[in-house]
């Protein structure tokens, strides 16, 4: 288990998991690569250890961080951002995008069902990638995500708003956010690499 900084109380909640009496639901916010070799910012690390730091160390990443960097490089991590373990599994089915109203540009939805024996929350998670964009841009960006709570057997439906910011950029050259037309693919799943998928135009 990864309990981070659980604190004062922390060995209680920790003890009742692995005990069976709570269901964990916690996902990573980061993620685990299987060597240091792959990690996006290493290159930008000096490789001569023995050299003190006196000067500064530019990370150059931009918006390649994290899970972006990963994919952009394609490396498959040992634990990607927001894998999480459970005493239950989970199907996800059904991935739509539906157009919506006002400000409200698209909904995208998708099915999970608690496919194990007993009761437990998922973490839904909600990325958005533009296929053609005048910019270099992730493949993919967390755009939301949502917790349920399944008993075995329910099923629910997850929807997601998506908005112009959800679909925009930042353009350097105008200061402003942008948001391109062109077509667009939604990824809903349990973390970033396993993910269903729905393409859309805006």
């Amino acid at each position: 288990m990864q309990c981070w900084y659980p604190g004062r109380y922390g060995s209680l909640p920790v003890a009742d998991i692995l005990f069976g009496k709570i269901n964990p639901s916690g996902k990573l916010t980061v993620t685990f690569d299987r060597t240091m070799d792959e990690n996006p910012s290493i290159r930008y690390f000096y490789p001569d250890l023995r050299r003190t730091f006196q000067y500064p160390i530019y990370y150059r990443e931009g918006v390649f961080m994290g899970y972006r960097g990963y994919e952009i490089d394609g490396v498959k991590p040992l634990f990607p951002f927001g894998y999480g373990l459970s005493y239950t599994t989970y199907e996800y089915s059904d991935v739509k995008v539906e157009k919506g109203e006002g400000d409200i540009l698209f909904k995208v939805s998708c099915d999970v069902k608690n496919t194990g024996k007993i009761a437990g929350d998922e973490i839904v998670e909600m990325y958005i990638g533009d296929v053609a964009s005048s910019v270099m841009r992730p493949i993919k960006e967390l755009k939301g995500f949502e917790r349920i709570h399944l008993e075995p057997g329910e099923k629910k439906t997850v929807r997601f708003d998506v908005k112009e910011r959800d679909l925009a950029f930042y353009d350097e050259r105008t200061n402003s956010w942008k948001a391109e037309a062109g077509e667009f693919i939604a990824y809903v799943g349990p973390d970033s690499e396993n993910t269903k998928t729905v393409h859309f135009r805006y």
